[in-house]
């Protein structure tokens, strides 16, 4: 197969590939080939991001490109040191150390850095071609590429390229740090701090930090060009807040994002019941000062906690029962444990049913009182104590015993009357049978005589 132009595929399968100089071709999915693959000077061949490349047999005097994903191959096989993305296509791409967004077109850099062998970058660091596209490239914390030695950091040839973010690019020693041969450069909610940013005279891209006019400059001319920087950073326009009110509630003046150049004040129409408010920290252990306010000079996204100081106060003291009580039943019976305790916001009552478990939540037992179940001769020692909570603290109740035991006939006790009127009937029925057996002996004894 030999390449004119530019040739896209889902998969590809053949016998031999020959990528002309100027042509390219883009395989998405997958690639076969049985031959020899030769990419052409000037030719370029673009494979999925996860194809191994050592699977093909590559032509060694061939002197194209290959790319794999956003790695960069001579057309022998050779690493080319960079990441290099190319979004031709708009496929998905990945590579270590930043983040290739394909449905956005948004490339992200957070505190990347790379030291490229100037000897086989050719362009830039990172190449980014997507001359139908709007791109977007994120800038966050401090971005380093060195060892590029008069190529770009990074080099786009794009429809727009838009710059969000509050980072910085530094690209020492290159012929810029962002350059920029189509389209034009927009800044979304953020704005240059320092450096230029270069697109080339004669294309449709201005200069970002001092725009100029094309009919001033004469193309033929470089020395009226306007130079880049090697490095550049942006400050957004604004910036988030996040609030932590630690079991407090922010009842106005709530913050969530602030403008740089402006600043904001933090809420103090804070509370939390028991609690007064000590200030908002930008840590949790609230070290250093409490802050009030974000300062006009100040940037990046902010969080903060607040912080809280007890009201002085007394935890919960039982006054019923004074001390250990046991509560006896019988079998079928129910028993009705009774606390009380001073400043008790809630409470709740725990049973211990002897079974290692130890002392256990009852469900729903949160009054004073706790009446429970019928209880049966195996609930005989269960132990119960109910615990109260206040914002100061808790208290615990004594321990309540649960006895349940078979009643057991007694004599009657002094001033039991309800048992009286049958011992009086049973002694009358005992000295009438004495009565009735003696009269029987005298008869007896006097018919013998």
């Amino acid at each position: 197969m030999s390449s004119y132009g530019t040739i896209t595929a889902g998969s590809l399968s053949c016998n031999e590939i020959s990528v002309l100089g100027g042509s390219t071709i883009i395989v998405k999915t997958s690639l076969t080939c049985t031959g020899t693959v030769t990419v052409n000077k000037g030719g370029t061949l673009i494979l999925p991001a996860n194809f191994d490349i050592s699977t093909l047999k590559l032509d060694k005097y061939a002197t194209g490109t290959i790319y794999v994903g956003t790695k960069a191959y001579k057309a022998n096989g050779t690493p080319v040191e960079g990441a290099s993305i190319p979004l031709n296509d708009g496929y998905d791409l990945s590579d270590e150390g930043f983040i290739w967004d394909s449905a956005t077109c948004t490339l992200t850099l957070t505190n990347f850095t790379r030291e490229y062998h100037s000897d086989i970058v050719k362009t830039a660091g990172i190449v980014i071609t997507a001359q139908e596209k709007d791109v977007t490239l994120v800038l966050n914390g401090t971005n380093k590429l060195t060892g590029l030695n008069g190529n770009y950091g990074i080099a786009c040839g794009v429809k727009s390229l838009t710059l969000k973010g509050g980072g910085s690019l530094n690209c020492e020693a290159s012929a810029g740090a962002l350059g920029l041969d189509i389209g034009v450069i927009q800044l979304k909610d953020c704005k240059l701090r320092d450096g230029k940013i270069f697109t080339y005279p004669g294309n449709i891209g201005s200069y970002v930090a001092e725009p100029y006019d094309d009919d001033d400059v004469n193309p033929d001319d470089e020395k009226t060009y306007p130079v880049p920087a090697t490095s550049f950073s942006l400050r957004q326009n604004s910036y988030a807040v996040t609030l932590y009110p630690n079991g407090g509630k922010v009842n106005s003046g709530n913050v969530t994002a602030y403008d740089y150049g402006k600043g904001v004040t933090l809420p103090t129409d804070v509370t939390r019941e028991s609690y007064t408010f000590a200030g908002w920290y930008d840590n949790a252990n609230f070290t250093g000062k409490a802050v009030t306010a974000i300062g006009p000079n100040d940037e990046g996204d902010k969080t903060y906690w607040a912080k809280w100081n007890p009201i002085p106060g007394d935890r919960p003291v039982f006054t019923e029962p004074d001390g250990p009580r046991e509560v006896t039943v019988r079998p079928g019976e129910q028993a009705t444990l009774t606390a009380s305790a001073t400043n008790a916001t809630t409470c709740q009552w725990y049973v211990n049913r002897n079974d290692d478990a130890g002392y256990v939540k009852l469900s729903g037992a949160t009054s004073m009182t706790y009446t429970t179940s019928p209880v049966t001769l195996a609930n005989d020692g269960y132990t119960y104590y109910c615990e109260a909570i206040n914002a100061y603290g808790t208290g615990q109740s004594p321990v309540f015993t649960l006895r349940v035991a078979e009643a057991a006939v007694t004599p009657p006790q002094t001033g039991d009357s309800s048992r009286t009127g049958l011992w009086l009937a049973l002694l009358l029925l005992s000295l009438g049978g004495l009565g009735a057996a003696g009269l029987a002996a005298r008869r007896r004894h006097g018919g013998a005589r």
